[in-house]
């Protein structure tokens, strides 16, 4: 078996890196789709870099729904989802004869995040539907100080925007005011508007936003395994049945002892 060093480089809105896979010399596997796994994808091929490599993974983070269509075309090997496999995507892999396989690789939760200095901790979950569906216009209605709401979605094909949608407003017509930005984006707003209120992965969240209890309840570790936190999620890696041998090994790289520590040092729950 050859080897060869792995390397992290930028695409064009992409992050490319080689990650301990082994391959024949020369085959990329790629993967694409959340950007809720791609941090994941980033450490692991790190933390393999002078261990493995005979082959070149390219990770393309975007969203759930491009990444599962992209397996689809045959333009990636691999699709990182954050979300369950919307019915469209279930009725194109059938016309195809295809068979998904999902696996999960990490427990997530979906966290509404505000400025540090915000004096509110905690929402209830009626609150945040309120929020969401343009009934709530100021902060003083929530316990904080009197003044106006900056609203922040995920793009509607991103995963997280799916799971969050699905747990605050159901079937409700969202908010018309809300402010559309990528999770990377929102954190940034966030960081830096006292006045904002999104939402991050549980994998996005550091000291530069407030993370909100729901209910009361935080999500940490023991809330997202017990199912006491009310926003969760499973994110997963989707093959298909004509998915590479390749390409499995890199699945099972994720789900590796080494892999599954990585999701747990990310500030994920290991599915393991």
């Amino acid at each position: 078996m050859k080897h060869c060093s792995v390397w992290i480089g930028l695409l064009t809105g992409a992050l490319a890196l080689a990650a301990s896979v082994s391959a024949s010399a020369g085959e990329a596997v790629h993967l694409s789709g959340s950007s809720s796994l791609v941090r994941i994808a980033q450490k692991i091929a790190e933390s393999q870099m002078e261990q493995h490599p005979d082959a070149i993974v390219v990770v393309r983070g975007s969203d759930s729904l491009p990444g599962l269509k992209s397996l689809l075309d045959g333009t990636t090997d691999i699709a990182m989802i954050s979300s369950d496999i919307p019915p469209e995507i279930e009725k194109r892999a059938k016309a195809a004869n295809l068979t998904l396989d999902v696996q999960p690789v990490a427990l997530d939760g979906i966290v509404p995040v505000v400025h540090p200095s915000n004096a509110v901790s905690s929402l209830t979950m009626r609150q945040l539907g309120a929020i969401y569906q343009g009934a709530v216009g100021s902060w003083s209605e929530l316990g904080g100080h009197d003044a106006g709401l900056t609203v922040l979605v995920m793009p509607a094909n991103s995963g997280t925007a799916l799971g969050w949608k699905q747990a605050v407003i159901g079937d409700a017509i969202p908010s018309a005011k809300a402010e559309t930005l990528t999770q990377k984006d929102i954190k940034a707003k966030v960081a830096t508007d006292p006045l904002a209120l999104g939402y991050l992965s549980q994998g996005a969240l550091d000291s530069t936003v407030k993370a909100l209890a729901i209910d009361g309840i935080a999500a940490t570790s023991e809330t997202l395994r017990d199912g006491r936190y009310p926003i969760r999620r499973q994110l997963s890696l989707v093959t298909t049945s004509a998915s590479t041998p390749q390409a499995r090994r890199v699945v099972a790289l994720f789900l590796s002892a080494e892999g599954q520590a990585v999701v747990a040092a990310s500030g994920l729950l290991p599915i393991k």
